[in-house]
């Protein structure tokens, strides 16, 4: 057993940051709204682009200023943007780090990390199996992506309706039973991954109507993980197949080999992140996401030495 100082959170962070860095899902500039149909159906048409391409928006400042003139706010926008960047990979995050990320930290030694949810503790990675949650989400979010070859394809981010359920992947600790999902902000409209303590904290948390939650079979986790590793997908981006995003992952969370990323929405610089004033630690891509971030971020800004001594001097 090896300990590090890296926590389960903070490896999730990673995850989700390097993940948003390689995905092949199009997220991209906004087109057209966020709208509500007279259904209610809430949608956003975006231009269909990978992040890894040139012109995709890096961060949720480069989407929100692709949006320009439609008078969004950063609040309503921010979901939208989670939304378009999660969307469908929760199978591929889970399946990956059992498959993968999992034997690639064992290689090196790394078989369990702390963890704060349910008063703190350990985790052995091993322990961390896929399970799968069927939900009647009580909002229907509709991605649309306008594609100058194929027309206009509508994405649904979540569905509803009596006879249609949604399935959401998380993994689960068989000997403590807490629950780690790295995507729940497909249906919430956060970047943020989430350690809850158990199951009866978690399944609440969802919003939508739980019907059942069962284990992943292994042919639905051996059938993702085929497609994930298409050649068509290493081809169009290498860093996204399991086995490689793996890698990437140990090196960036134990080596510090990780590209700087927004604190609040994951996303890379464009040109440059900016670090907060007053504790010189977190990095935001812009204003609006470090406001969106201060509920959270204002329990853990302590004011820099360098800071508190500057403002020693000139009360002086």
């Amino acid at each position: 057993m090896t300990m590090t100082s890296v926590t389960l959170e903070r490896l999730l962070g990673v995850i989700v940051a390097e993940y948003a860095q390689v995905s092949i899902v199009p997220s991209g500039r906004v087109v057209r709204g966020p709208a509500t149909n007279t259904d209610g159906v809430q949608s956003v048409r975006l231009d269909p682009l990978c992040r890894y391409q040139a012109g995709c928006p890096q961060n949720f400042g480069d989407f929100l200023s692709s949006a320009k003139g439609r008078d969004l706010s950063a609040k309503a926008a921010f979901p939208w943007f989670a939304r378009s960047v999660l969307r469908y990979s929760c199978s591929t995050l889970v399946f990956s780090f059992v498959r993968c990320l999992v034997p690639e930290m064992n290689k090196r030694g790394i078989t369990e990390l702390s963890h704060s949810a349910g008063g703190g503790g350990t985790v052995r990675l091993a322990d961390l199996e896929a399970f799968t949650v069927f939900v009647v989400p009580r909002q229907q979010h509709v991605i649309e992506l306008e594609y100058s070859r194929f027309g206009l394809i509508s994405q649904l981010a979540e569905m509803v309706g009596t006879d249609d359920d949604c399935s959401h992947n998380f993994l689960k600790c068989k000997i403590s039973g807490i629950i780690v999902d790295l995507s729940l902000g497909q249906f919430t409209g956060t970047m943020t991954p989430l350690v809850f303590g158990s199951m009866e904290e978690y399944l609440p948390a969802i919003p939508g109507d739980v019907l059942h939650v069962e284990a992943c079979p292994q042919n639905v986790v051996d059938e993702q993980l085929k497609l994930d590793s298409a050649s068509w997908k290493r081809e169009a981006s290498p860093g996204s197949v399991p086995s490689a995003f793996a890698k990437r992952v140990v090196r960036c969370a134990f080596n510090g080999e990780q590209h700087p990323h927004c604190f609040h929405c994951f996303g890379t610089a464009s040109p440059a992140l900016k670090r907060c004033t007053r504790c010189g630690v977190a990095l935001y891509c812009s204003k609006h996401c470090q406001i969106l971030h201060w509920k959270m971020h204002k329990k853990e800004c302590v004011p820099s030495k360098i800071n508190s001594e500057q403002t020693s001097k000139q009360t002086l």
